[in-house]
């Protein structure tokens, strides 16, 4: 029986066994020093704990080193800075009471993915409020939420990621990252979990390539009609639009 043939992590090219035949590099998935989670192939950070595999690479330096990301990410949508980080998650502008009066989600009758979806939207809507309270008070038990999942897809890995982003878990958010790559190179929702990290660490550069790797990937992937990018169409149209302003696209 013929071996299974992977995608390198790397190169892209397909490969058997051990080590990609093109560049060499191991096939074989790493597991995290840290918690001794298993990981995709390819991987920089754990997309459970956040550390790093082999050497650390140095962290771009944050435009507000001094500011929680939620704090930053407030500040930036007060602003009307550009295509801010809450615009990436996608939901529509609020319309319920104040969040510090809002009773918690009753998840009790939810199924295990609606119930961590529920509570991925409790804190998207906290940070959207400026509600550092309730982004701390329910980002634990939405990650566990997650965590507890039978299967995770690059729909929950991209929330994951998300949630790190707004606590500053960037090696956290980057290992979430890496595994929504190792399934999928192009993937939309990599591009825009890429886009969040590097604006809420003031990363200029990180923020122009990940507008070009959507732009690069969007026509084919969206030909796919995957059920995450329907999911997440309003988010996506506008980060279609912001990478097209900040390339210089016109249409």
């Amino acid at each position: 029986m013929a071996e299974p043939r992977v995608r390198c992590p790397k190169c892209g090219s397909e490969a058997s066994g051990r080590f990609c035949g093109e560049c060499g590099t191991s096939l074989a998935p790493p597991t995290c020093p840290s918690c001794k989670t298993d990981l995709p192939a390819g991987v920089r950070f754990c997309h459970l704990c956040g550390a790093p595999l082999g050497a650390p690479r140095p962290r771009p330096r944050a435009s507000r080193s001094t500011t929680p990301a939620w704090v930053a990410v407030g500040a930036i949508g007060t602003l009307g800075i550009g295509y801010t980080a809450l615009q990436v998650f996608d939901r529509a502008p609020s319309v319920q009471p104040p969040l510090r009066s809002a009773p918690a989600p009753d998840i009790s009758q939810m199924t295990p993915r609606e119930r961590a979806d529920r509570l991925f939207d409790r804190i998207v809507q906290a940070a959207e409020a400026g509600d550092t309270a309730q982004v701390s008070q329910f980002q634990p038990m939405a990650l566990a939420a997650y965590s507890m999942l039978p299967q995770q897809d690059s729909d929950s890995r991209y929330h994951v990621g998300l949630i790190h982003s707004l606590t500053g878990a960037f090696g956290a958010a980057q290992g979430q990252l890496d595994s929504i790559r190792a399934d999928s190179p192009d993937h939309l929702l990599g591009a825009m979990l890429r886009y969040t990290i590097a604006q809420l660490t003031g990363d200029m550069l990180g923020q122009q390539q990940a507008y070009r790797e959507f732009l690069d990937a969007y026509d084919q992937e969206i030909s796919l009609q995957k059920p995450e990018y329907a999911a997440h169409d309003p988010a996506i149209n506008a980060f279609v639009t912001a990478a097209r302003q900040a390339i210089g696209i016109n249409n």
